[in-house]
């Protein structure tokens, strides 16, 4: 898959100026093996850059509890511990491009806004927000203080969106949370931050979300924030011990949390853990001595059983793309169809996913979801290998010598781009026997995730690929899915050119938010419709809580949402 956090192994996209490492796979993850996780925000319709996405959903369900001596009698107790697959590394909310450090930044540092469980915007340390045409105008909460006592100021704001915007910062951030050379002014007089991004920006709002404020101290001497927190959230940093812990205790007088809830049910501890192996999460759950944690695969079993709280984290788990190179066999589209069509994509999402699958309705999964339409329904190419062999007889594909089709001398021998995993090797030992059938020689490809990044966006010595992207807003999408390829300096990696889709993304990137959803479904609808993009199987990845509850989202998991609970 593409995608950028894994458990075995995801990848994140955000921003991180490696051209030859556009999506972050470097970087080891923590959710979704063998995705690519596509920026939170493309800012301006079609963005040309791709970095690591923090903060998804893959970073939840790359959160794993295990707290020594928790929830022990079976009700909540005052430390919990959240495990993550990855040290943090730098804890700089500004520049760091890891999963788990996202995670921990969500604890420490307040946004200007926050988006909700639903999708909706909410108030953050912004109390409320006006938009006129491109620009946006926050009026600050009162009395919000940084755990070291200084307080929040519009200035100090404004200095934050500032640095993140500017290009010489270096800022995983940029272009993906908040766009760049951002127009900001802070008065501080009024309380009032004014942003101004001189053209639309479809998700504006939702991007701010996830761009923490630091506090005057750190933005001072940056260097401090490597190994600690200095932000107005709920929790401080009190202790790190790197590749094995990071403690946060519990402020006194929070009280600007996403729409201004309070404190009084949090715990007074949070210990992050990292934890990599899945199994052993599942055990210390299962002894009582896990608060939170996310188990994913055959070990779930042992957990459905237990009455713990769970939340569903949901992706593309199967997708598949097409190299669409000039002189590619699979540059025709009646090629692309063909080949789809000759798959039983529910009997191989089935092995893909170890008999854990669901349905999807669209390429976008991770919640919340701005825009929910059912692109996939009607337009989906149906399992059938006769019209699969007749769209390749009329391609002038004729069955030649051992039943492999040729054309101009040329044998319809292609590459399967898949990944080491298990259960992909399986389904991909059952995709290539189907496409056989039909006169299709495949061979598989299987490499390591940074393999992968590297075959798509460097030698593209690939015809299909099994990598899924993972967006949480379509308009992430935009710049791998059009544009110039990666040897022009773009993200294309599939060189997909579908003038439809293109139509309707630019109009949609010119619309707020929701408003645009309607075009961005006809977007999506025209790619799976022509077979550039086939989102065929999802997978759900839970979240399991012992003595707590919990609210999620793609941004991650929401601190002030921990709630004490009997199981």
């Amino acid at each position: 898959m593409i995608s950028m956090k894994a458990v075995p192994v995801h990848h994140v996209v955000r921003r991180n100026h490696d051209v030859r490492d556009p999506l972050g796979l470097r970087t080891k993850t923590a959710i979704f093996p063998t995705h690519i996780l596509v920026p939170l925000a493309s800012f301006g319709g079609v963005m040309r850059t791709a970095g690591i996405v923090l903060g998804m959903a893959a970073v939840i369900a790359a959160s794993a509890g295990c707290s020594a001596g928790a929830d022990r009698g079976g009700t909540a107790t005052e430390t919990v511990t959240i495990a993550v697959r990855e040290d943090p590394g730098s804890l700089d909310p500004h520049k760091t491009s890891r999963s788990s450090a996202f995670e921990l930044a969500r604890f420490a540092y307040d946004s200007l806004v926050h988006v909700d469980s639903t999708g909706k915007v909410v108030s953050g340390l912004a109390s409320t927000w006006t938009p006129s045409g491109t620009s946006h105008t926050f009026t600050l909460k009162k009395g919000v203080t940084c755990a070291d006592g200084s307080p929040i100021t519009a200035t100090l704001v404004a200095d934050n969106l500032k640095f993140a915007s500017n290009p010489a910062n270096g800022s995983p951030l940029l272009g993906l949370s908040i766009p760049a050379k951002l127009k900001v002014a802070g008065d501080d007089t009024a309380g009032t931050v004014t942003t101004d991004t001189k053209a639309p920006v479809a998700f504006f709002l939702e991007g701010l979300a996830t761009v923490p404020i630091v506090c005057k101290a750190g933005m001072s001497d940056r260097n401090s924030l490597t190994g600690k927190t200095l932000g107005s959230g709920p929790y401080v940093l009190t202790a790190a011990v790197p590749n094995d812990r990071y403690t946060y205790r519990l402020r006194d007088g929070y009280a600007w949390g996403p729409g201004g809830v309070s404190t009084h049910h949090l715990p007074k501890t949070v210990i992050f853990r990292v934890v990599e192996n899945e199994t052993t999460t599942a055990n210390l759950l299962l002894s009582r001595d896990v608060n939170i944690g996310s188990v994913a695969g055959p070990d779930r079993d042992r957990l459905s059983t237990q009455g713990l709280f769970r939340h569903d984290v949901r992706n593309i788990d199967g997708e598949i793309f097409y190299n669409q190179a000039p002189g590619r066999a699979t540059a025709d589209e009646r090629v692309r169809r063909a080949l789809t069509m000759a798959l039983d994509l529910r009997a191989i999402g089935k092995v893909l996913t170890g008999g854990y699958d669901s349905q999807p309705t669209g390429m976008i999964t991770l919640e919340p979801r701005v825009c929910t339409a059912d692109t996939v329904t009607g337009n989906l190419p149906t399992h059938d290998a006769s019209a699969a062999k007749a769209l390749l007889e009329e391609a002038g594909w004729k069955v030649g010598e051992r039943g492999v089709r040729q054309k101009e001398g040329k044998s319809l021998s292609l590459d399967l781009l898949t990944s080491t995993e298990q259960n992909r090797a399986t389904a991909s030992e059952l995709a290539i026997e189907q496409w056989k059938a039909i006169g299709a020689e495949v061979k598989p490809i299987p490499k390591i995730p940074a393999e992968i990044n590297a075959t798509l966006f460097d030698t593209a010595a690939w015809d299909i690929s099994w990598s899924p992207l993972q967006a949480q807003l379509p308009s992430q999408l935009v710049p791998f899915l059009s544009g110039p390829p990666p040897s022009k300096g773009g993200t294309n990696f599939a060189h997909l050119d579908n003038a439809e889709y293109e139509k309707a993304a630019a109009q949609a990137g010119t619309l707020p938010g929701a408003a645009g959803c309607d075009l961005w479904a006809k977007a999506e609808a025209a790619l799976i419709k022509h077979a550039d993009v086939v989102p065929y199987v999802g997978k759900v990845y839970p979240v399991w809580g012992r003595g707590y509850s919990f609210e999620s989202t793609a941004f991650g998991l929401v601190p002030t949402s921990l709630q004490p609970r009997a199981s």
